[in-house]
C-alpha cells in the first residue's frame, strides 16, 4: 500500500481543451429524411461486375417513424438498382418489415435471390452487419460477428451485377427511393473477396490501418462538415453527400476503437478478454457469463467526446470500450493500469467512470482498487455495451515554498534550472517529473542523495515531482521561473 501525505489537493486539467478538436472523434453519418428528399452517398466509381465482394458497416436504425417515414418498408442501406422492383439487374441491402436486414441479389439473366437475416433487430443499439458474396458459392449475412444466414448463389456464377443505376449507400441506385433510410451509420467498407468469420471479427471494433490489402472502399464517417467524403482505402472511390439537408454528421457512439480484441466461443469460463498500450495500461473484461456468444473490447487513442459526470478528469487520452456481441450477458472488468503513470501518480483518488452505450453522461463505476498491484477491478456485474475511462485525477503536495516532508526535501523551488532532492533515510527511489496534464518529462533512480534534477532545459510553469521508495509515495509541485 502506498502512503501519501495529503496537504494541498491540485486539480490536473484538462481534457476540455482537447475535447474541442473534432479531429479526434470517431464521427458518424445521421441520414435523417426531410420531406422528398433521401440523404445518402454517392460511390464515385464503384463496379463489382462478377467480383466477390464484402460489404459491412455499423448501424443503428430508428425505431419508430422518422418525419413521418416509416424506416421498415426496406428501406436501401447499399445498393444499385430500382428497389421498386427487385427483379431487375443489381444487389440491394436493405432493412426488412420487422427491423432486422435483408439481402436482394440479381445477377444479369437471373432469377433473384433474396435472404433475409435471422439475426437481431437493427434499432435500440449500434449493430454491426456484414454480406459476403461468393460467385462460386453462397451470399453469408453476419450481425456482430456471427453467421447467421446463407443461400447457395453458385448457378449465377459469371453473371454480372451492374447495372445502368451506380451504387449509392443509403439509398437505392436512383437515389430516390420511397421509403428512406431512418438511421446512424459509420465504419462503410467494400472489400474484394468474401471475408471470412476471424477477418470480420478482427476489424469489426477497430479501424482498418491504412493499406490493407483488398479494401475497394473505405468510409470511416470522420467529416465534421461538407458533402466531400474520402475513400480512405485509396482507391478512389469517394463519396458524395447528396441532398445534405437530410444529413448530419455527429459525434458517434459506434463501437470503433483503434485497436481491439475479441473472443467468440460457447465455453467462458476462465476467458477473458483484454486490450491495452505500453502507456495506458491492460484493460480486461473477464467473469463473462454463460450464454454470451462473443465479447469484443477495444481502446480508443482520443478523449471521449464529452466529459460529463467525471470528476477531475485530467488528460487522459485513452478510453476503452466493450461490447457483448448479445445485449444482457453478464461480466465483470479490470483495470491493471502499472503502465500508466498519470495513474500512478495520482492513485489514491483515482477513479473508473463508464457511461453506457450511446449515454452522454459518465457515471463512477464501483470498483475494488488494489494499491499494490495497480489494478481495479468492478464489484458488480454488467450487462450491455460501455465505455470506462480513468478520472478523478487528483495529486497532494507540500507547500510548494516550503517544499519538505517527513521524507524528502526540494530546494530551491520556484528555480530557474537545477534542484536538489534530499531523503531522509536514503533509501533508493524513483524520481519522475510530469507536466501538470499527467506527461512525463524526466524519470530516473535516485541511488544516492542529495539527488540533482536539471529542468534548464523545460518551459517556465507548474510541474509535480514525484518521489516513490519502497512503501513511500509522495509528490511536490514545483515552479520553473525563467
Amino acid at each position: 500500500m502506498r502512503s501519501t501525505k495529503t496537504i494541498v489537493t491540485c486539480v490536473v486539467l484538462c481534457m476540455l481543451a482537447i475535447c474541442g478538436k473534432a479531429q479526434n472523434f470517431n464521427n458518424a453519418l445521421r441520414v435523417a429524411p426531410t420531406g422528398s428528399n433521401n440523404g445518402y452517398v454517392a460511390i464515385n466509381g464503384l463496379s463489382l461486375d462478377t467480383l466477390d465482394f464484402t460489404v459491412e458497416l455499423w448501424i443503428k436504425a430508428d425505431s419508430d417513424s422518422y418525419n413521418g417515414v416509416t424506416p421498415f418498408n426496406d428501406p436501401s442501406i447499399f445498393g444499385n438498382k430500382n428497389w421498386d422492383n427487385g427483379g431487375n439487374t443489381g444487389v440491394e441491402i436493405a432493412i426488412y418489415t420487422g427491423g432486422r436486414y435483408k439481402v436482394n441479389f440479381t445477377p444479369a439473366s437471373s432469377s433473384r435471390v433474396d435472404q433475409v437475416s435471422s439475426g437481431p433487430q437493427l434499432m435500440s443499439r449500434w449493430n454491426h452487419i456484414a454480406v459476403t458474396v461468393q460467385r462460386m458459392g453462397y451470399i453469408r449475412l453476419y450481425t456482430n460477428g456471427i453467421l447467421t444466414d446463407s443461400t447457395n448463389i453458385s448457378s449465377t456464377h459469371g453473371r454480372s451485377i451492374n447495372s445502368t443505376y451506380p451504387y449509392n449507400f443509403c439509398d437505392d441506385g436512383t437515389g430516390a427511393y420511397a421509403h428512406p433510410l431512418s438511421a446512424y451509420v459509420d465504419e462503410f467498407r467494400v472489400w474484394k473477396g468474401a471475408r471470412t468469420t476471424d477477418q470480420i471479427r478482427r476489424y469489426m471494433c477497430r479501424t482498418v490501418p491504412t493499406g490493407t490489402a483488398n479494401l475497394m472502399v473505405y468510409y470511416p464517417m470522420q467529416h465534421t462538415t461538407g458533402t466531400a467524403i474520402t475513400d480512405a482505402s485509396g482507391s478512389g472511390h469517394d463519396g458524395t453527400l447528396t441532398n445534405p439537408s437530410s444529413c448530419v454528421w455527429t459525434v458517434s457512439n459506434a463501437p470503433v476503437g483503434d485497436s481491439s480484441s475479441y473472443v467468440y466461443t460457447s465455453t467462458w469460463s476462465g476467458t477473458t478478454v483484454s486490450v491495452g498500450s505500453a502507456g495506458s495500461g491492460l484493460f480486461t473484461a473477464s467473469n463473462i457469463g454463460a450464454g454470451q456468444s462473443g465479447m469484443q473490447v477495444y481502446r480508443t487513442n482520443y478523449p471521449p467526446n464529452n466529459v460529463s459526470g467525471i470528476t477531475l478528469p485530467g488528460s487522459d487520452s485513452v478510453y476503452f470500450g466493450v461490447y457483448p456481441v448479445l445485449d444482457g450477458g453478464l461480466y465483470q472488468v479490470n483495470y491493471d493500469y502499472s503502465n500508466y503513470p498519470a495513474a500512478n501518480t495520482y492513485e489514491v483518488g483515482s477513479i473508473l467512470y463508464a457511461r453506457t452505450g450511446v449515454t452522454a453522461n459518465w457515471a463512477n463505476l464501483a470498483t475494488s482498487k488494489n494499491t499494490a498491484a495497480n489494478t481495479m477491478q468492478s464489484t458488480g456485474t454488467l450487462s450491455s455495451y460501455e465505455h470506462f475511462v480513468l478520472g478523478n485525477f487528483t495529486t497532494t503536495y507540500v507547500n510548494a515554498v516550503q517544499s519538505s516532508s517527513t521524507n524528502f526535501s526540494v530546494a530551491p523551488n520556484p528555480t530557474s534550472g537545477v534542484i536538489n532532492l534530499t531523503s531522509a533515510n536514503g533509501n533508493e527511489a524513483t524520481v519522475t517529473i510530469f507536466t501538470m496534464s499527467g506527461q512525463v518529462v524526466h524519470t530516473g533512480v535516485a541511488s544516492a542523495w542529495p539527488y540533482e534534477l536539471n529542468i534548464s532545459h523545460l518551459p517556465a510553469g507548474n510541474y509535480i515531482l514525484n518521489c516513490k521508495g519502497n512503501d513511500l509515495n509522495e509528490s511536490f509541485r514545483i515552479n520553473k521561473i525563467q
